[in-house]
């Protein structure tokens, strides 16, 4: 299998991003609206890069607007995966199983209304009965 690289994504912006345009964390910090201990800190690997501050950075190096947040969720996946802790505690978890569907017994309600039957010897009207029921004269219309 091979090894993925996991790029740091405080290295990549520093690297990739403030070198090339000669910005000092403040300066970077001061055009996106942020504190420069956030930029800092995510240079140094102590703050995430999180969903408003990679729109920050994607609006103003005119990069996707998930990029940032693409390298910073694609470094915690990895860190994870890594994690030995994380895997023995997934080792213990076993997967859901959904219960078997029994069926209702004999007279038991299983939520659905039953059909009701008419009454002996009756008819139940047909369209046009039906649809003459519901036809207003004008007087009843202006009452409403």
């Amino acid at each position: 299998m091979a090894k993925s690289v996991t790029l740091l994504p405080g290295k990549v912006l520093k690297e990739k991003f403030m070198e090339p345009y000669q910005l000092k964390s403040t300066a970077l910090a001061k055009e996106i609206g942020v504190y420069p201990a956030i930029i800092s800190n995510v240079l140094n690997n102590k703050q995430r890069i999180t969903i408003p501050l990679g729109l920050r950075l994607a609006k103003f190096f005119k990069t996707t607007e998930k990029y940032w947040t693409d390298l910073q969720f694609n470094y915690d996946y990895e860190q994870a995966v890594k994690d030995s802790a994380l895997k023995a505690a997934l080792k213990g978890i076993r997967a859901a199983v959904k219960p078997k569907k029994e069926a209702a017994p004999a007279g038991k309600k299983t939520g659905k209304a039953a059909p009701q039957k008419k009454a002996p010897g009756k008819k139940s009207p047909g369209k046009k009965a039906r649809a003459a029921k519901t036809v207003k004269t004008e007087s009843e219309k202006k009452e409403f």
